[in-house]
């Protein structure tokens, strides 16, 4: 049998098959998954946090420029209750729009103005304080010009923003809230002290250690239907005002406590008794008492006098005032050394 031709027939069809394509190796797969390296789609940035400072300055200015207005929405502004306002403590929110209205009624017009770039901000474990400075020009009923003064407060908010505590900080006094270090060889306390005792005898010998011999000191008495402001360098000019003096002031307190100065009120008289040292908030009475009885025509003030009355202001910063015999006396230091600049037997008298 012939075989040989048909074997090569079978060699030539396989040959002309691979070359026809004939191939049958699979083909290279092209995947159609998404690449990995494809990025995913960028999450949204989260909103910053407001900063604490700016919401803080934006509910002040809000607050008194509704007090300018005379406006006051306290639910706005303070919590349920104050740990303390001024020298009051755990005050309601009630209590406290209470008298602020009630200041309302004595004023003709107002205008505050916040120092933004004045306030500092600390953390507390309870929320904030913030420390400020401003400035309020308050014309009263019946005076025909309004006076301007400067204040510096310190004010506490929860971490809802809501306001729990309210005082004013001496322009002298430092953040920590303590009275001076003994500077110079004299504290406050050993001046309040040393002058406590002199004033329940009538004897003045050291107390004229503590008279600044060029600025002098400043008596408000209340003579008649006004106080009056006396100025002078000498003790005896106590005696030449208020002959009483002379006899002592034996109702003084024979210890003085240093704590938060007790309220005041014509109706209720003072809100708690004894004697009392501590920081004052920024002292302005003497010139502004001069500064209404030149206005009333009441008395003689050049702007001379009320200027120098407000160089000595300047540096009072504490206050030690005692409830049985009514009197303020208002300490500053000059040059390291506590002085006396105020004796105020006025303020405290409620006669007509």
């Amino acid at each position: 049998m012939k075989v040989f031709p048909y074997f090569i027939c079978l060699i030539g069809l396989s040959f002309f098959l691979a070359g026809c394509g004939g191939d049958t190796t699979s083909p290279p797969q092209h995947s159609t998954a998404p690449s990995q390296q494809a990025t995913s789609d960028p999450e949204p940035s989260a909103t910053p946090e407001p900063d604490p400072k700016d919401q803080i300055a934006d509910l002040l200015q809000a607050y008194y420029q509704d007090l300018s207005q005379e406006q006051l929405d306290e639910t706005k502004y303070f919590a349920t209750t104050l740990d303390k306002f001024f020298n009051s403590k755990d005050v309601s929110r009630e209590t406290v729009a209470g008298s602020i209205r009630k200041g309302f009624e004595s004023i003709e017009s107002r205008s505050i103005s916040l120092d933004k770039n004045s306030i500092t901000i600390t953390s507390t474990s309870a929320g904030y304080m913030a420390e400020f400075k401003g400035m309020s020009s308050v014309t009263r009923t019946g005076e025909s010009s309004p006076q301007a003064q400067a204040f510096h407060n310190l004010v506490g908010f929860n971490k809802d923003f809501q306001i729990t505590s309210y005082e004013a900080v001496s322009s002298q006094a430092s953040k920590s809230r303590q009275l001076a270090p003994k500077q110079s060889g004299n504290s406050i306390e050993a001046v309040a002290k040393a002058i406590l005792p002199e004033f329940r005898t009538a004897r003045f010998a050291r107390t004229l250690q503590y008279i600044h011999p060029e600025k002098g000191y400043y008596l408000l008495t209340h003579p008649g239907a006004v106080s009056v402001p006396i100025h002078s360098q000498k003790i005896e000019e106590l005696f030449a005002q208020a002959p009483w003096l002379k006899k002592g002031m034996t109702n003084l307190s024979a210890t003085t406590k240093v704590e938060e100065h007790p309220e005041f009120d014509c109706g209720i008289m003072f809100s708690k008794e004894g004697s009392f040292l501590n920081e004052c908030p920024p002292y302005t009475g003497v010139s502004e008492l001069m500064a209404t009885l030149a206005a009333y025509e009441l008395g003689s003030y050049e702007p001379e006098q009320i200027d120098h009355a407000k160089d000595l202001e300047q540096y009072i910063s504490h206050a030690l005032i005692d409830t049985e015999e009514a009197i303020g006396f208002y300490f500053g230091q000059i040059e390291g050394e506590w002085y006396l600049l105020v004796v105020d037997i006025a303020s405290y008298d409620c006669s007509a």
